[in-house]
């Protein structure tokens, strides 16, 4: 084992496998690289048949194969490599296959259009929707890696701190990776498009992104402990799961306060905490009579939605600040919102200024409003918003297109192929993947990492 170990790579490590040869050593895996270009050519086809006539998602899915690309080059070139390959149909280099580079970029495009999907009937939660992004990496990844560790598609290395401390055989420091880098493209990505940046400076600040992963990860294992075993002779590794747990909170919070804040959850932590705390100090009489005058108190719920920019209907009759009537049915737009007493001035029909009361908001019906990506700006031949579609304002009384159909089966049967691997595949069949697997004839040494 010793000497299989030190066998040096050839610099040049292009090399071609016929099938046959794959499905005979590897047919699991021969199976999962079939469906990952399956999975491509559907993740292609999105690109260009998602509603909008926009070139982000086509610019997004080249970054995300652009960003793989060099990521992986990057430590094959600095020989940070911390798992042997099972050799595919195509090797770029001695622990690079296609299947890997596909498979990445796979998964980054479906968590970038999965979140955008998500937020989009939102209001710009840009922080949000990189949160959706980084979790939802997460769990489209972890199903591959566990049959990657099953069924010997890839086999980690035992003495690398990055890689050690794992759970169903996965290591924590690959699903650390995952997070924080669909994370950082998503927002990297979304910010590039809010500031109308060309194509060729998004796609290659998209392109980097893993380059403040790095930092996040050293910042999250300093704050979590986890740094302190990484020093060799450490049985746990670092980042571990601790460092883990802390990424999912940091990336679940700004979820979780923009559907607070849009009222999709209706009780947030603190109505939790509250209750505890009073099922072990119930509170006074006193405590209980002022919780319910809050709780009658009129909650000025009416006032979001208003914003300057947006058509309006007179739901019934207004009347203004200033004695002028409107009747009901008039439409109108809003011009501005005062910032002193939050009224707003609106140009109806037959009145160029019509000032009406925050407190008279619920009585009007917005029709429409400005996009909340673009801020009712869609110039640019670029960064057509694909909100809006390039008109700038939303209609609320329409419906948003759907998704095409396509995508979502790929998805599907993405995730139904695993399971059924890692349930119906025998691990027996596949050929070892690194040096210290003990089993197998003695070239299988070679056949492996050469």
């Amino acid at each position: 084992v010793g000497i299989a170990m030190d066998v040096a790579f050839p610099v040049n490590s292009l090399r071609v496998t016929h099938p046959t040869e794959v499905w005979r050593d590897h047919p699991s895996l021969a199976t999962v690289s079939l469906c990952v270009l399956v999975l491509f050519a559907v993740a292609v086809l999105h690109s260009e048949l998602a509603p909008g006539c926009a070139r982000r998602l086509r610019l997004a899915l080249g970054a995300c194969l652009a960003g793989s690309i060099l990521g992986n080059s990057c430590l094959d070139w600095l020989k940070w490599d911390t798992s042997w390959q099972a050799p595919g149909v195509l090797m770029i280099t001695a622990h690079l296959d296609v299947h890997t580079v596909l498979m990445q970029s796979c998964l980054l495009y479906c968590s970038y259009a999965s979140a955008s999907r998500l937020f989009r009937a939102l209001v710009w939660a840009p922080w949000a929707e990189a949160g959706v992004a980084g979790l939802l990496g997460v769990l489209f990844q972890l199903p591959h890696c566990i049959s990657s560790a099953a069924l010997l598609w890839a086999t980690w290395h035992h003495d690398d701190a990055t890689v050690r401390s794992r759970v169903f055989g996965v290591p924590y420091g690959t699903l650390c990776w995952t997070v924080c880098y669909c994370g950082c493209f998503t927002r990297i990505f979304r910010m590039a498009e809010a500031c109308k940046w060309g194509a060729f400076t998004s796609f290659f600040a998209a392109c980097c992104s893993w380059l403040p992963v790095c930092v996040i990860l050293l910042t999250a294992q300093v704050f979590s402990g986890d740094i302190f075993r990484a020093w060799p002779g450490e049985s746990r590794g670092s980042p571990g799961q601790a460092t883990f747990g802390l990424l999912l909170a940091a990336h679940a919070l700004p979820v979780y306060r923009c559907l607070r804040r849009e009222g999709v959850i209706s009780r947030g932590l603190t109505d939790v905490v509250v209750f505890f705390w009073d099922k072990l100090y119930p509170p006074d009489e006193k405590e209980l009579r002022r919780r319910r005058r809050r709780r009658n108190q009129p909650i000025p719920t009416e006032t979001e939605g208003v914003e300057a920019g947006n058509v309006v209907v007179a739901a019934m009759s207004l009347k203004s600040r200033y004695g002028k009537t409107v009747h009901a049915g008039t439409r109108g737009t809003v011009t501005s919102i005062y910032r002193t007493d939050g009224d707003a001035l609106i140009a109806f029909e037959g009145f160029d200024k019509f000032v009406l009361p925050s407190s008279d908001f619920g009585r009007l019906t917005v029709e429409t409003k400005a996009c909340p990506r673009c801020h009712g700006r869609p110039g640019g031949c670029l960064w057509s918003c694909r909100l809006c579609q390039g008109q700038g304002m939303i209609d609320l009384q329409r419906p948003l297109a759907r998704e095409p159909v396509l995508f979502v089966l790929g998805i599907l049967a993405y995730f139904v192929l695993l399971a059924t691997l890692i349930s119906q595949a025998d691990p027996a069949l596949q050929v070892s993947t690194g040096p210290h697997q003990g089993w197998g004839s003695c070239d299988s040494f070679e056949r492996d990492l050469l």
